[in-house]
């Protein structure tokens, strides 16, 4: 299992910091915290804003993303969403990536959404229950 997730993490034609937007985004659909913990400091070491990892644990669209962290967000977030995509969000996606990139953001989703059932997950009881992954309260 670590042997696929390497290959589909480090040896794909997806950059990445294109590869942990879509594992971040994955993540926080299915409140797999231990994921979540562990590629929010390699996604900011790869070069994802602080802002757009807070936006999306918050579940929000990230506001100022570039072309092709959009194009990737959009496409994992609709995949983990709708468990497919739309024909525009696959253009869009393809225009500014190969299609191999592609089918490789269309890995990660699929193993992340695999790890994030797994019993390493249920430990923290998930983004929607961790006390660390909670938006900060106002007041």
């Amino acid at each position: 299992w670590r042997a696929m997730g390497d290959l589909l993490r480090f040896k794909t034609s997806l950059p990445l910091r294109l590869s942990e937007i879509a594992i971040l985004v994955t993540a926080r659909r299915w409140t797999a915290q231990f994921v979540w913990s562990t590629h929010t400091q390699a996604g900011l070491k790869a070069g994802i804003s602080a802002a757009t990892i807070e936006a999306i644990r918050t579940d929000q669209r990230p506001d100022s993303m570039a072309a092709d962290e959009t194009a990737v967000y959009d496409f994992a977030h609709e995949l983990a969403e709708h468990g497919k995509v739309n024909a525009a969000v696959y253009q869009r996606a393809q225009l500014l990536a190969a299609r191999r990139s592609i089918e490789s953001a269309s890995a990660k989703v699929s193993q992340v959404w695999k790890t994030s059932h797994s019993a390493a997950d249920s430990a923290c009881g998930g983004i929607s229950r961790c006390r660390s992954c909670q938006p900060a309260s106002s007041g």
